[in-house]
């Protein structure tokens, strides 16, 4: 694998955090602060050691994921957030299909549950300790970001009866931490000395596109089924390794910055007018934002140039056949065949030929590199059957997680 070579750990954390901070901001800083809690409470009871304090505080960051897929945010921010089982659902099915941290999913499910209810519904005392701290955490910095002082703060825990596990409340007063709860240098050592293999790093770029993309079954499958292309057409030309790599890397993570457009002109059913257009070109923008300074250049300029053309007539900078490496060149097919390949709210999935007279007619308009087209238009029908053999997987855990929604929700919110 890659990743660990091209993203270390700790930068993979800072693009999954910029980028959900295009979706809602106020999110991420309320997941920095629970963390940062989180692990205050942790290293207090010393029952985990490193490792799983990291995956608790990952875990702890992601708890309100489900907020983006529901009408739940302004009520996550506001004093009251009781009764928010519509969002820790969508949180668990997301951790649970799209997290290497998936054994946290069912705290996760828990966070907003009251200590004396509990017990009754999860039997694993470990995985209600995480809840619990959880949930505590949550309500901490809720209280706190409202300008609730220590002295009110405590007041309030110690008159909560059944509320929070009565062992994390005397921790945290024992621990006097004060709000606005600023994260300090001993939380920021544990998060930067993440140890992770490459597998994982590449799980964990997985899992910021498909946070991004949670709210959209289509977007998803497009960044999926452009990985699969690149690589394919990297093969095809016989590039080394290393530079299959970085196609690979710079596909995955190539749209993160449409993390910022509007949910509505994502899933347009018509054209987009010229004003809504100009939004959608602002994701290459966003994109670089993101990834600069937490990636290599090389897979940056993949990611973030695949709407450039060789005459020019591209965005978001406009840039000639001259400027455009073969790495880059590659991307850019790759995106338009999985775009044309790909079923999306307002198209159906094209066929081969089809999709092989947009790319020729796109390479004469000197748009798209005629060498890759060539390897494209040889290769379409194999390359259509690998997107269908990677798509499947993420279409059926889609549907699983919509079926075990329905599941969860007749079980904890309409019962």
């Amino acid at each position: 694998m890659y990743s660990s070579q091209l993203v270390r750990p700790y930068n993979m954390l800072e693009i999954m955090g910029k980028t959900l901070s295009y979706v809602e901001p106020r999110l991420v800083d309320h997941g920095k602060r629970v963390a940062y809690l989180t692990f205050k409470m942790l290293k207090a009871l010393n029952k985990h050691n490193e490792s799983e304090m990291r995956d608790i505080c990952i875990a702890a960051l992601l708890h309100d994921i489900g907020a983006y897929k529901t009408e739940e945010i302004e009520k996550l921010v506001a004093e009251d957030a009781s009764g928010a089982w519509e969002h820790s659902i969508y949180s668990y099915l997301f951790i649970k299909y799209f997290s290497p941290i998936k054994e946290m999913a069912t705290p996760i499910l828990f966070h907003h549950t009251r200590y004396d209810k509990l017990a009754t519904m999860e039997p694993n005392e470990d995985v209600r300790l995480i809840a619990q701290i959880l949930h505590l955490a949550d309500r901490l910095d809720i209280l706190a970001q409202a300008n609730m002082s220590t002295e009110k703060l405590t007041r309030y825990l110690e008159h909560t009866k059944g509320a929070f596990d009565p062992i994390l409340i005397e921790i945290f007063i024992g621990l006097k931490i004060e709000p606005p709860f600023d994260i300090d240098d001993e939380y920021i050592e544990l998060m930067q000395g993440l140890s992770l293999t490459d597998a994982q790093v590449l799980d964990y770029l997985k899992m910021t596109v498909y946070s991004i993309d949670y709210r959209s079954r289509h977007t998803v499958n497009h960044t999926i089924g452009t990985t699969t292309v690149a690589e394919l057409l990297a093969r095809y030309a016989n590039l080394d390794d290393i530079t299959i790599e970085q196609i690979k890397a710079g596909a995955l993570i190539h749209d993160l910055g449409k993390a910022g457009v509007p949910l509505e002109i994502l899933e347009s059913t018509g054209r987009l007018s010229p004003e809504e257009m100009a939004i959608m070109r602002t994701h290459i923008d966003m994109t670089y934002e993101i990834l600069e300074g937490n990636i290599s250049d090389e897979i940056m300029h993949i990611a973030a140039r695949h709407h450039e053309k060789l005459n020019g007539e591209g965005y978001a900078k406009g840039l000639t056949a001259a400027e455009l490496t073969v790495p880059e060149r590659i991307m850019a097919v790759a995106d338009v065949f999985s775009a044309l390949y790909g079923v999306r709210s307002y198209k159906k999935s094209m066929s081969p030929d089809e999709i092989k007279g947009i790319l020729l007619s796109m390479r004469d308009n000197k748009h798209l590199d005629g060498q890759i087209v060539q390897l494209a238009v040889n290769n379409c029908d194999n390359i259509m059957h690998e997107i269908d053999n990677v798509s499947a997987p993420l279409l059926a855990a889609y549907d699983n997680m919509q079926n075990e929604y329905t599941e969860l929700r007749g079980r904890y919110v309409l019962a």
